[in-house]
C-alpha cells in the first residue's frame, strides 16, 4: 500500500511540474496563441476551470502525501489513530476535489462552442433524444426486415406450383396423339413429386 501511494505521489508531482511548466510557456507566449479557440481560453468560465483543476490537484496531492505518511508508520502509528487529521487531510480533501470538478465541469467551462466540437450534446438535450430515437427506429427496421426475410424463406421452402402458363405450354391435351402423356401432365407430375410411368400404347 505504501509503495502504491508513493507511486501516486510521484505521478502527481510529475504532473504538477509539467503543468506549471506548460502554464509558464503559455503565459510567456500569450500574444501568439491560436485565435481559433480564443473564445474558450479568454472566457471567465475557462479560467474558473483552471482554478478548479489546480485546487483539485493540490487536494489530491495533499491526501496522497498524508496517506503515505500515515501508512508508513503502520496501523498502530500516531497518524493512523488520529481521527481529526484523517477527516481533514483525507476525507475533506477528496470532497473538495470532487466538488471542484463537479461545479466546474469542462462541459460548462469550455463554453457551448468549444464543447460542441467534441460532438457531445451537453447543452442541447434534444440532439441526444433525436439520436436515441433514430437508433431505436433503425433497430426496429432491422427487426422487421428480419421477420419479412424469415417469412419469405419459409414460403420458398413450401411446395412449388407450376404456373398455368407453363402447364398450358407445349401440348394442350393431356395425352398425345399416340396415347402417351402430354408435356403439361408430365411437368405437373414431376413437380408434384409423383413420377408416373407413361400409359402403355
Amino acid at each position: 500500500m505504501v509503495a502504491g501511494l508513493a507511486i501516486q505521489v510521484a505521478s502527481l508531482t510529475a504532473f504538477t511540474i509539467i503543468g506549471v511548466e506548460f502554464a509558464l510557456r503559455v503565459y510567456k507566449n500569450r500574444n501568439h496563441l491560436n485565435p481559433t479557440h480564443a473564445d474558450i481560453y479568454k472566457s471567465q468560465r475557462f479560467k474558473l476551470f483552471l482554478g478548479g483543476l489546480t485546487l483539485a490537484t493540490v487536494c489530491v496531492f495533499t491526501r496522497s502525501v498524508f496517506r503515505a505518511a500515515e501508512l508508513s508508520g503502520g496501523f498502530a502509528g500516531h497518524l493512523a489513530n488520529n481521527e481529526v487529521s484523517f477527516m481533514i487531510l483525507d476525507g475533506a480533501m477528496i470532497m473538495i476535489a470532487c466538488g471542484a470538478f463537479t461545479l466546474l465541469h469542462p462541459g460548462y467551462c469550455f463554453t457551448k462552442a468549444g464543447w460542441a466540437a467534441a460532438t457531445y450534446p451537453f447543452f442541447n438535450k434534444n440532439e441526444e433524444k433525436i439520436a436515441r430515437n433514430k437508433a431505436r427506429d433503425e433497430r426496429r427496421e432491422v427487426k422487421q426486415q428480419a421477420i419479412i426475410d424469415a417469412k419469405e424463406k419459409r414460403f420458398n421452402r413450401g411446395p412449388k406450383v407450376v404456373s398455368l402458363a407453363l402447364a398450358e405450354s407445349g401440348e394442350n391435351t393431356a395425352h398425345g396423339s399416340d396415347g402417351s402423356l402430354g408435356a403439361s401432365e408430365e411437368i405437373l407430375q414431376t413437380v408434384g413429386g409423383v413420377q408416373k410411368a407413361p400409359h402403355a400404347q
